[in-house]
């Protein structure tokens, strides 16, 4: 697995807009994903971005991407993410360590669940 990543996103959206992303960031990251696959088919792309990315998932689906981390439920949602992506797109984290005073009572619901496409873990560093 190689991973990447940059913040593109805050909390409540964006840091840049989604069009400047995909002029500039877009072909970039198409690029290196697709060198990466030419090199070896069977690699797995995983990028982490803190905050909501949600208005560029289905770009990153498009470009080759496998794995995004992280899936802050402080910023979006989960469960809603997992409907729309999880059979083109693998998630890698939750809950947020934003929200770290409410993560015992979010594992005993969370945990209870069985999330296919999805790897529950912090979603940053502990």
């Amino acid at each position: 697995m190689i991973w990447a990543g940059d913040d593109f996103r805050a909390q409540s959206g964006m840091i840049i807009s989604p069009r400047t992303w995909r002029v500039f960031f877009k072909p970039r990251m198409a690029e290196f994903i697709s060198e990466l696959k030419i090199i070896n088919r069977d690699v797995k792309v995983a990028y982490h971005s803190d905050g909501n990315i949600e208005p560029i998932i289905l770009e990153f689906i498009e470009i080759g991407l496998d794995v995004l981390n992280p899936i802050q439920p402080t910023s979006m949602q989960p469960a809603k993410l997992k409907r729309q992506y999880s059979k083109n797109l693998f998630f890698l984290g939750e809950p947020s360590t934003s929200s770290i005073r409410f993560l015992s009572e979010r594992l005993k619901t969370s945990g209870q669940r069985c999330w296919t496409g999805w790897l529950k873990s912090a979603t940053t560093a502990v």
